[in-house]
């Protein structure tokens, strides 16, 4: 038993006797332990990503004596039989003003694998990327409330190797739509019609404001779909833009360098990862660092709040907190899954996907499988960060319009929706009633004229 290692508090145990419904096995330290059939009988075989054995019936189904297992003491004292995991993950999560590093998980087990998969993973973000697009567009000319529509398109790019036919992850089309609901709704085609709209290169330079590497972030359609490479410590250094009013910053990992209880003072150029010669931390005039504007911001965050309240991210409303918002993310067949959320102090990202990107199964999508990660962290640093709602600024004001169309509500309209405008960007026409409607022209019905 020697030769096999303990990783994290898994460790090895060998069969040596098989029961009807139990089994026993012996531990490293030659003691005997027996494994119940309540620690058992979720074990079915593994076929592929999609599909398991039948469930067993007794112990021999899953056991053979001479086999070597992993098991893990509860703590109830009992033993659990349980595997090592193939499937990898990574937890990061940072203060959104100063980027302060204030957990960070690489993997399962370092003994087990060195690479630290959330500073060193490069992976794609999938939707998770979609904010940063329509932060771009927000910071411009568009709105909350800009209808762009959601429907088929085919693309011919030279960059994309011919024609390209995307589709929605719900394979269905909602046709025009405001640019919040796309959003909390993920809508595919929306995004790339939005980047086509405001220019890819215009966004694609906007996007790696944000922190990401220009030579992993393509200048072409994909782009807005989230076809670019990133860390989970770069995606959510990026999210912090959301939650502090827009403004970048560099994580840190080393608060301070004591030797026998002197400090260490560093020489100036020891780099970002020190508090004291972070160039975001002692930079003379913050607004240097802002890379959109507060109301961009502000927002950004109130629609991805939308994202918890009534879209994939619904989960998290069981940490009872209302002043959360993120982003759920799942790449083509399941590749990678996310979720990067934050409220105004922190921010934290959860990412799950296997070392060599290969399918997770057709039921695994960033808010069945990263998004439950995300939550348990949060309850745990919960008590540290009461809840505090995003500044709202003064430029931003809100305006009742109407939900199909985007533009001001019509007198009396019993349907219309509160929306968030930068001071200067509150759409100036009505939407008409439906008795202004019956009077016009069919053309004037359809495109509300």
């Amino acid at each position: 038993m020697r030769e096999f290692s303990t990783f994290a508090d898994l460790q090895p145990a060998l069969v040596i006797q098989v029961g009807e419904r139990n089994a026993t096995v012996l531990l490293r330290n030659n003691e005997k332990a027996e494994l119940s059939w309540d620690s058992l009988k979720w074990a079915r075989k593994h076929i592929n990503v999609n599909s398991l054995g039948p469930v067993p019936s007794k112990a021999s189904d899953i056991l053979a004596v001479g086999d070597v297992v992993r098991v893990i003491h509860k703590e109830d004292n009992n033993l659990e039989f349980s595997q090592l995991p193939r499937v990898q993950g990574a937890v990061v999560a940072l203060e959104a003003d100063t980027g302060a590093i204030k957990a960070l998980s690489g993997g399962y087990s370092f003994a087990m694998n060195n690479f630290n998969r959330a500073t060193q993973a490069y992976r794609q973000p999938g939707s998770t990327f979609k904010p940063f697009l329509y932060a771009a567009a927000i910071d411009g000319s568009y709105t909350a409330a800009t209808v762009v529509n959601d429907a088929p398109i085919v693309i011919e790019d030279v960059s994309l190797q011919g024609e390209w036919r995307p589709e929605n992850s719900s394979r269905d089309f909602s046709g025009p739509t405001r640019l919040r609901e796309a959003l909390y709704r993920s809508k595919n085609l929306v995004s790339i019609r939005l980047m086509r709209d405001i220019g890819v290169q215009y966004a694609r330079d906007k996007i790696v404001e944000f922190g990401f590497e220009p030579d992993r972030t393509p200048a072409n359609l994909s782009l807005s779909l989230g076809s670019s490479d990133a860390t989970p410590l770069q995606l959510t250094s990026a999210y912090a833009v959301f939650a502090n009013g827009g403004y970048k910053i560099e994580p840190y990992f080393i608060k301070t360098i004591h030797n026998e209880n002197n400090p260490v003072h560093l020489p100036e150029h020891s780099g970002n990862a020190f508090k004291d010669t972070n160039l975001a931390l002692n930079i003379r005039d913050r607004e240097e660092l802002r890379i959109i504007q507060a109301s961009t911001a502000y927002i950004l965050s109130d629609i991805l709040k939308d994202v918890i309240r009534r879209g994939t991210g619904r989960s998290a409303l069981s940490l009872n907190r209302p002043d959360l918002a993120g982003k759920t993310g799942t790449t083509n067949s399941q590749r990678d899954v996310w979720f990067s959320g934050f409220n105004r102090d922190i921010v934290a990202t959860a990412w799950i996907g296997f070392d060599q990107p290969a399918p997770l199964g057709r039921r695994e999508f960033g808010g069945t499988a990263a998004l439950p990660i995300w939550i348990d962290f949060m309850q745990t640093v919960a008590k540290y960060y009461p809840v505090k709602e995003f500044e709202r600024p003064s430029d931003v004001r809100t305006v009742s319009v109407d939900p199909n169309t985007g533009l001001l509500a019509y007198s009396g309209q019993s349907n219309a929706i509160p929306e968030l405008f930068r001071q200067g960007s509150e759409p100036t026409r009505q939407a008409n009633s439906p008795e202004a409607r019956q009077q016009g022209s069919v053309i004037e019905s359809i495109f509300d004229y």
